[in-house]
């Protein structure tokens, strides 16, 4: 092998792996979802408050009318009781009509929407091996330049995961069934049908937990890791989509315990003590009809209030215009959602049932036909306001895709225009370092060695220095709406 030059190797490995982290975190979310692109980051109005200085985001929200105003009427009759005599008409002090006053009057009443932002902790190891010059060859060069890869997809992953979540407990799934038959000594290594969520939240060498169906009792005590994942379902039982778990504890762990219905989540992103997750909320938990919301009871403040349906059915332009007509019923036009988020098997089954497919005009040229469809420009219209409608694989679902009969899908409407929804962070730390490439918000905590200088030397649990590099880093993270209320449309046919 040749002789290498040190600092021109760093300085080469440097920008290529700067390119990798440019194809990282925001090229990867819009690269695994269409919706987070649309959401906007900002950490205007994020400060810190309460004794314990969490980041939190407060709207001051307005309810009511004020003021006070009554009819008095002109010409129609005289608001006045009037006296009478032989010689006309008089007035009684009495019976004067009076401008209304105090005990006539109510003004605004106000009320907050508080988030606090929920905070993520990143760190990212690596042998120092791969950072010593004499030994960067094309082969190291990749590994390296992979793992920093995997470690932005998987801050892009968290939150999707979030954003998606459909209940408090913040699953990616739930287990539809599982099979208790193990490749190794003991039952540690299970494979489980992927429901009520979506097959695509797993990649492999994913770490997860295991949760029963209430968010109550965790199944695994070591760590468990994604050992493959079937996206395309086979027949029979695995129409979710397929996900085999291995317990990687140090003593292999037997995790036949794990039953249908129980839940799959993020690994630390669920609390036993209060059964809720750890992260933040996305629109399928503020799209609701009970509750609590960002500290706020909608069975009080009932025009925070969405619509929330179960169709058991096809949506088809007769679902829209229904549900979008109480919509503008009850909030008007300028509240109106402006873009739809679903599955591509909703998105078929809408396809399949809309009026004028397969019309062809006539012309002295000869047929030229293109199968399947593209929504165009405006593929739902309602009282002049064009629908973007948007297709993500994360969009949780209960078809089994393999099933004559899929009536899992689930929808949303949201209004996004006018920065409706927002993606809070937090203020940078002054000494913290941000990488462009990495976006602003993911701030590392030291400035230190190595490749982009983020790597620090990583010490073991009797503060010895090892041969490996770390980078520990945090985000901040909140998604909020200015105006909450939505349609939320479940059981919905899908063609899949």
């Amino acid at each position: 092998m040749s002789s290498l030059n040190p600092t021109s190797l760093i300085d080469s490995l440097d920008d290529v792996i700067q390119q990798d982290l440019g194809k990282g975190t925001y090229d990867t979310l819009p690269g695994l979802d269409p919706l987070i692109r649309d959401i906007r980051a900002t950490s205007f109005g994020v400060e810190k408050s309460g004794i314990g200085r969490e980041m939190q985001v407060i709207h001051i929200m307005e309810e009511g009318v004020a003021g006070s105003f009554k009819w008095i009427g002109v010409g129609g009759g005289n608001p006045m009781d009037l006296g009478t005599s032989a010689h006309g008409v008089y007035m009684e002090d009495s019976q004067v009509s009076e401008w209304p006053g105090v005990g006539d009057q109510a003004n605004p009443g106000y009320f907050q929407k508080t988030v606090t932002l929920s905070r993520g902790a990143i760190n990212v190891l690596i042998p120092i091996e791969f950072a010593t010059a004499v030994q960067l060859d094309a082969t190291i060069t990749n590994v390296l330049a992979s793992i920093i890869r995997g470690f932005a997809k998987r801050i892009a992953l968290s939150y999707i995961h979030n954003l998606y979540a459909r209940s408090a407990q913040q699953e990616i799934a739930t287990v539809g069934a599982r099979n208790n038959a193990s490749n190794r000594a003991t039952n540690d290594r299970p494979t489980i049908e992927v429901k009520g969520g979506s097959v695509r939240n797993f990649h492999t060498n994913m770490f997860v937990d295991i949760w029963n169906s209430a968010g109550t009792t965790k199944r695994n005590t070591g760590p468990v890791m994604v050992d493959g994942v079937r996206y395309i379902p086979d027949s029979g039982d695995a129409g979710y989509g397929l996900v085999t778990l291995q317990s990687v504890a140090s003593a292999a762990e037997d995790l036949s315990g794990i039953a249908a219905t129980d839940k799959l989540v993020a690994v630390g992103t669920l609390s036993a003590a209060s059964a809720s997750g750890i992260g933040p909320i996305g629109p399928a938990q503020w799209m609701a009809t009970s509750g609590t919301v960002f500290g706020i009871n909608l069975a009080t403040y009932q025009q925070l209030q969405s619509i929330v349906a179960a169709v058991s059915g096809p949506v088809t332009e007769a679902v829209f215009n229904q549900y979008f007509g109480r919509m503008k019923k009850a909030y008007g036009m300028e509240n109106m959602p402006d873009t739809i988020v679903t599955s591509d098997g909703v998105t078929n089954v809408y396809v399949e049932n809309s009026d004028g497919l397969g019309r062809f005009d006539r012309t002295d040229k000869p047929f030229i036909i293109a199968a399947g469809y593209e929504m165009g420009d405006s593929p739902f219209r309602y009282n002049g306001m064009t629908m973007k409608w948007k297709t993500s694989p994360f969009m949780p679902s209960d078809s089994e895709m393999d099933d004559a009969s899929q009536t899992g899908g689930e929808l949303w409407a949201l209004k996004l225009r006018e920065d409706n929804i927002m993606r809070y962070v937090a203020p940078k730390l002054s000494w913290s370092k941000q990488l462009t490439e990495f976006g602003d918000e993911v701030e590392f905590l030291f400035a230190g060695i190595g490749p982009m200088g983020i790597f620090n030397p990583y010490k073991s649990t009797n503060g010895r220095t090892t041969n490996y590099l770390e980078a520990p880093g945090q985000v901040y993270c909140a998604f909020l709406p200015k105006f909450m209320p939505g349609i939320k449309l479940t059981s919905l046919s899908e063609s899949l």
